[in-house]
């Protein structure tokens, strides 16, 4: 009986924090709304992950590379002027 209390006072409280994070979420969207009414902007639209488009990192990776390659270059001339 007294192991059933605990498991229930725990699904309780975990209830009862979920509800919190729900309210405050909810708090914190209208208060956007509102501040955004109130200056006549709107948000961005966010974009699900199935609408996002990674063009931009490719050409980020790409750079990456090609800022690498000539550090590589400079260690290996390095190298064959050490090993002489």
């Amino acid at each position: 009986m007294n192991r059933r209390m605990i498991l229930l006072n725990l699904a309780l409280l975990a209830l009862a924090g979920v509800l919190v994070w729900v309210l405050r979420t909810n708090w914190l969207e209208a208060q956007a709304r509102e501040r955004e009414a109130a200056k006549g902007t709107s948000r961005k639209k966010v974009l699900s992950a199935e609408e996002r488009t990674y063009e931009g990192l490719d050409k980020l990776f790409a750079a990456i590379d090609a800022r690498r390659e000539p550090e590589l270059a400079r260690v290996g001339a390095l190298h064959r002027l050490l090993v002489r």
